[in-house]
């Protein structure tokens, strides 16, 4: 899960089959680079075409990938740009022709939040956010690495080639309903993992007792200074950006903003 810091751009997921299949019938590039013919009526074509692009080696897909950069230099469009900017971060790389031309371009704003599926493809262009992942003990990487940090076999045959457009991967927040003053928003993805909170206060209206949940919860001080306290801890904790807490189970704590300007924390909890 991807909680916006700020505007953000990535790319999740496969467009839908009919918007790809355009963009193969208008990329030769992309046609030849694939080495292979694909119609509608194959079986998987997504699988078919990012599998034989990720498993070609990095010098077979450079030229294909200059070819393109090049015919799109004298175009001035929305696409042609996008392209241009990932080949200007990653020059020559076989992302440049998976992500922009096959993969969602997802945009997100402060506040706003996508959720990312296990084994879908996702690559991040711009922005910053704040990621919450379930247990997990690898990253498989294809593109956007170098060579040898890649494991695409293994990422060709893990992968999730389910097409869905691009207004399927957000996730709508919520009030907290375990806060008592409403300064803390929720973020549920759809599996019973976990929750991601965030909190937004100032000096001059402070959160009150929050009650993060059954089991234990991190959380993370983004902007600001807080002073947490519990029954227990009246001295409590002063955690300024960067600090980092772990909170037992179900204890009710005071958050206090002692900064001036606004304090921000996010939370990891899991609610049930």
């Amino acid at each position: 899960m991807a909680l916006a810091l700020g505007d953000f751009l990535g790319f999740v997921g496969f467009k839908p089959i009919k918007d790809i299949l355009q963009v193969w019938e208008a990329t030769p590039e992309l046609r030849r680079a694939c080495g292979i013919e694909i119609t509608a009526r194959d079986a998987d074509p997504i699988k078919s075409i990012v599998s034989n692009l990720l498993l070609r080696a990095q010098s077979e897909i450079e030229p294909f990938v200059r070819v393109v950069v090049l015919r799109l230099q004298t175009q001035n469009d929305a696409f042609a740009r996008l392209v241009l900017e990932v080949n200007t971060q990653y020059p020559g790389d076989v992302g440049v022709l998976v992500a922009p031309f096959l993969m969602n371009l997802v945009t997100l704003s402060k506040g706003e939040a996508g959720y990312i599926g296990a084994d879908d493809a996702h690559a991040y262009l711009s922005g910053d956010i704040i990621e919450c992942m379930a247990a997990s003990d690898n990253v498989v990487n294809a593109a956007f690495v170098p060579p040898e940090d890649r494991d695409s076999h293994i990422f060709t045959e893990m992968l999730t080639y389910a097409p869905r457009p691009a207004d399927t991967f957000g996730i709508p927040s919520t009030p907290y309903k375990g806060t008592t003053r409403g300064r803390t928003t929720a973020y549920d993805p759809p599996l019973a993992g976990f929750t991601a909170l965030h909190t937004s206060l100032d000096p001059h209206y402070n959160e009150g007792q929050l009650q993060p949940a059954p089991r234990p919860t991190t959380g993370a001080v983004l902007k600001g200074e807080v002073h947490i306290t519990t029954a227990a801890d009246k001295a409590g904790i002063y955690l300024k950006a960067g600090g980092v807490i772990f909170v037992a189970a179900a204890p009710k704590f005071q958050l206090r903003a002692v900064a001036r300007g606004p304090t921000e924390i996010f939370w990891s909890t899991f609610i049930v």
